[in-house]
C-alpha cells in the first residue's frame, strides 16, 4: 500500500493524512495544481519536493495557464516518471512501465470525465481572458473544480504506484 504522508503539517498547522487531502490543502495554501499534486505524492515517491515543485509550476493552468492539459494531471504523470521512469536511453523497459502508467492514468480519468485538458475540466477556458479568470477565481471555481478532480486523479495515482510497487 502506498504510505502515506503521516504527520505533515500545512502552514495552518492542521495534519493531514491522505494524498487527496495534502492536495487539497496545497491548493489551499496557493500552490498551483501541479505543484499541489507534486508535493502531495513526493515523499511517497522519494523525490526532493524542492525538486518536484520547481519541476511542477510550468505545469499549472493547463501548462503555463495556455489551457492545455490540467496541471493535476501533469504533476501526476511527473509523480509517475520519478517513480518508474528511466535515466538510461537503453532502457526499454522502464520507458514502457512509465509509458504504460501515464496512459492508465489518462485512461482513467477520461473514463470519469470527458478530457484531460483544463478549459474541459473548468467548464470554461480562462487562459486568454483575464477579467473571466479573475471572476473564476473570486467565485471559487478553481477550487470547487479542481478540488473534484484532484481526488480522482489521486486515486488513480495511489492505484498505479502500488501496482509498480513504489
Amino acid at each position: 500500500m502506498v504510505a502515506y504522508d503521516q504527520g505533515r503539517m500545512t502552514s495552518r498547522g492542521a495534519e493531514i493524512v491522505s494524498h487527496e487531502e495534502q492536495i487539497l490543502a496545497s491548493l489551499d495554501e496557493g500552490f498551483n495544481c501541479a505543484e499541489s499534486m507534486v508535493v502531495a505524492f513526493a515523499d511517497t515517491v522519494d523525490l526532493p519536493r524542492d525538486v518536484g515543485m520547481r519541476a511542477a509550476t510550468g505545469f499549472g493552468g493547463g501548462m503555463g495557464r495556455t489551457g492545455n492539459v490540467c496541471g493535476l494531471v501533469s504533476g501526476a504523470v511527473l509523480v509517475l516518471g520519478w517513480s518508474v521512469g528511466r535515466n538510461d536511453p537503453t532502457d526499454a523497459e522502464s520507458k514502457k512501465r512509465a509509458y504504460d502508467a501515464v496512459a492508465t492514468l489518462i485512461g482513467g480519468l477520461k473514463t470519469s470525465r470527458d478530457s484531460i485538458r483544463c478549459p474541459e475540466i473548468l467548464g470554461a477556458d480562462f487562459a486568454t481572458d483575464e477579467k473571466r479568470r479573475t471572476c473564476a477565481i473570486e467565485a471559487g471555481d478553481f477550487k470547487r473544480r479542481c478540488r473534484a478532480v484532484a481526488g480522482e486523479i489521486a486515486v488513480i495515482l495511489e492505484r498505479l504506484l502500488v501496482s509498480s510497487g513504489s
